[in-house]
């Protein structure tokens, strides 16, 4: 009985290690989940045979009661094809999308109940040896993507009607081929409910051009503060439900964006609103360009986000914060927040979720405080201010003392409020946000003066 001598490198991970991906609770009464997903390097190093044929791949979780995952050799994904390496060759392999003998779709994507197992091993079967090869890896939390935590969505609060939220999803039906480079990818749309149903169109009409589309059009923003490293923004976009296939590869419009040491592709891009270059510096909310329709889309307007690590071009998936999100079924059809859950450094939900960046922002908070200036002003006035609403804060870099129950106190009491406020149901909400909307700007214009 013998097994194959081969080498096996596995990502995303790092020193024996594989990240796995922690997906937040599709609501407040769910656990939180976790997804698997992987490509390996497999080379041939078993001076025994002048080639082994790679026949399956399994997954199993030692000191589990999971079992075995039959991934099997998913023939399209693996490199080179039919998997027969020659000595000193190596294949590559991403667990993610299979399409059978009959030519139906299977999904080998792992999703899993919390807690995570603590390992991960990988059984590798050949045709010309009796037993797999086989080796185990830990299995560690992916987070705090950019070293300076998780990533807001490409979306910010007003670029949004009071009724349309963003859809998205942890499940991406395509691995990218062998590469994996798609396996934590996410294809986002905006909707919201016309006449009951959830829908991607501005009416009940059914739509015959991309503007009809919701997200066709609305900014793509920056998820944190990076550098633009490349933009291609030369396609036309594609007419609504035809893909354009004159183009060569079917060519997208798209920017790339550097946060620390994590890699943002931002694609279908609308064409011509691409407005950052190669080697500039954006901030975090700040526009790069309008969700559109060039490129491999099907034909309809969405926005494709995948991420990879600079080092090694590592695959990784994507963690949010200042988010809340509750699985697309479960929003109450008569208006509300359900039992919404709020990310803080999760992936999304495998099932179809629906999003809203925090409501940091109601309505007008006076003519220059953005969504990100509002952010950072809420952490200065939490660092300095005390109990009894005495302390310090620090405005400008300037070190301002406050008054118990002063301006600073008057301005973090409103957003206390105002996120209470978020969690009641629209109706009750509207008024009462109204309210906390004017005692922020009053705040903010009297804090902004120095008053």
């Amino acid at each position: 009985m013998t097994s194959p001598k081969l080498a096996l490198d596995i990502l995303p991970g790092k020193n024996g290690k594989v990240y796995y991906l922690p997906l937040a609770p599709k609501s407040r009464d769910h656990e939180e989940r976790l997804k698997i997903g992987v490509r390996l390097e497999i080379t041939h190093i078993d001076q025994r045979h002048d080639t082994l044929t790679i026949t399956n791949i399994n997954f199993s979780f030692p000191g589990t009661d999971l079992g075995f995952r039959i991934m099997a050799r998913e023939q399209q994904y693996i490199d080179p094809e039919g998997g027969v390496l020659a000595r000193g060759g190596t294949a590559t392999w991403a667990n993610g999308r299979v399409v059978t003998e009959d030519g139906e779709d299977r999904y080998n994507q792992i999703y899993l109940d919390g807690p995570p197992p603590p390992q991960l091993r990988v059984h590798i079967h050949c045709e010309q040896t009796d037993e797999p090869f086989v080796e185990t890896f830990d299995l560690i939390r992916w987070g705090d993507p950019t070293g300076e935590g998780a990533l807001l969505l490409p979306f910010l609060f007003n670029d949004l009607d009071r009724d349309e939220y963003v859809a998205a999803s942890a499940f991406h039906y395509f691995p990218g081929g062998s590469s994996g480079s798609q396996i934590f990818a996410h294809d986002i749309g905006i909707e919201a409910r016309v006449n009951g149903v959830w829908s991607v169109a501005r009416t009940a009409e059914a739509p015959t051009q991309n503007t009809d589309i919701r997200i066709f059009g609305r900014p793509v923003r920056a998820m944190a503060d990076g550098e633009v490293f490349e933009v291609g923004d030369r396609w036309r976009d594609n007419p609504y439900k035809n893909v354009d296939k004159d183009h060569p590869r079917y060519g997208s419009n798209y920017v790339w964006i550097r946060y620390g040491d994590l890699e943002v592709k931002y694609s279908h891009l609308r064409a011509g609103s691409v407005i950052v270059s190669a080697g500039q510096e954006v901030s975090a909310g700040q526009k790069l360009a309008e969700a559109g329709n060039s490129g491999n889309t099907g034909g309809d307007p969405h926005l494709h986000m995948e991420c990879r690590l600079t080092a090694g071009s590592s695959l990784c998936g994507f963690t949010f914060r200042n988010t809340w999100m509750l699985a697309r079924d479960l929003v109450p059809a008569t208006g509300g927040n359900g039992r919404r859950v709020r990310l803080e450094d999760q992936g999304i939900c495998e099932e179809y979720a629906a999003l809203r960046p925090f409501a940091t922002s109601p309505g007008p908070i006076g003519p220059d405080i953005s969504d990100i200036e509002l952010e950072t002003l809420v952490a200065e006035i939490l660092a300095g201010v005390g109990e009894g609403g005495g302390g310090f804060v620090i405005v400008g870099g300037r070190i301002i003392k406050v008054p118990p129950r002063g301006i600073k106190w008057a301005l973090l009491e409103s957003l206390v409020e105002l996120d209470a406020a978020d969690e009641l149901a629209a109706p009750a909400a509207a008024k009462r946000r109204q309210k906390i909307a004017d005692a922020l700007d009053k705040a903010a214009k009297n804090l902004r003066s120095g008053s």
